[in-house]
């Protein structure tokens, strides 16, 4: 970081999105080692950044990557890591739209009221930033247990040995599945099915619940939005009354 000069537009950008916590005019001019009309500069520099859209500002005056997570936000979590780090994205993320989601790993004995959370658990967390792209996050409670079933497409290893895997219609659930020969109830290789995990949080096995069909059977896109959209499938009795 060059002292003692107005960063060029690539520079404050990158300083500003890579900064754990927003930062204010004060801090960058400090972190620049700015004064007197490099100041000014620095002002118009931050307007120009702000007004296409590159950093965001809030009521303090203080500056922030815009696609930065917000302090408090609800998460998803989808997978355990080969340290055994669970791994959560936030709830509302779209691919397409958004890019890849950032890497937001669960601190160790972060829970509360002595729950351990679950791949497929929501959460209320705390974030801190760790770097441009991933962030550590504290729970402050879980907000729901897993998901009993979920929706997948179910294949088998070319090994012929009768061993499956699932892999789930939600993009945010990267966990696959194992499907023991016992456990596909009849699912056959590119069929999309309903399974239930059947291990802890560390446990990749399941068992297929409802074979669907192929992929070519309209109602497989209807459930895979079903699914997607957690919109209830299930009702109790007197509901459905």
């Amino acid at each position: 970081m060059a002292k003692g000069r107005v960063p060029t537009r690539d520079e404050l950008l990158a300083f500003i999105k890579e900064s754990a916590t927003p930062v204010g005019k004060r801090e960058i001019a400090r972190a620049f080692s700015l004064k007197g009309d490099q100041r000014v500069e620095l002002k118009q520099l931050l307007r120009e950044l702000r007004d296409a859209g590159d950093i965001a500002a809030d009521r303090a005056k203080t500056f922030k990557d815009p696609k930065a997570l917000t302090e408090i936000t609800v998460l998803e979590i989808t997978r355990v890591d080969s340290d055994g780090h669970l791994l959560a994205v936030p709830r509302r993320h779209d691919e397409e739209q958004d890019g890849a989601p950032p890497r937001i790993e669960i601190e160790p004995n972060a829970t509360r009221g002595g729950i351990a959370p679950t791949v497929g658990d929501r959460v209320l967390a705390s974030l801190r930033r760790r770097g441009k792209n991933a962030y550590q996050a504290r729970i402050i409670r879980r907000l729901g247990s897993g998901p009993k079933k979920i929706l997948g497409i179910y294949e088998e290893h070319s090994g012929g040995n009768g061993l499956g895997t699932v892999t789930p219609t939600d993009r945010k659930l990267r966990q696959i599945f194992d499907i023991r020969s016992a456990d596909k109830n009849g699912a056959r290789p590119g069929d999309i099915v309903w399974v239930e995990a059947t291990g802890s949080e560390l446990s990749r096995r399941a068992r297929v619940l409802e074979r669907i069909g192929p992929m070519s059977d309209p109602r497989t896109v209807s459930l895979i939005s079903i699914a997607a959209n957690d919109i209830p499938v299930e009702f109790p009795p007197a509901a459905a009354e």
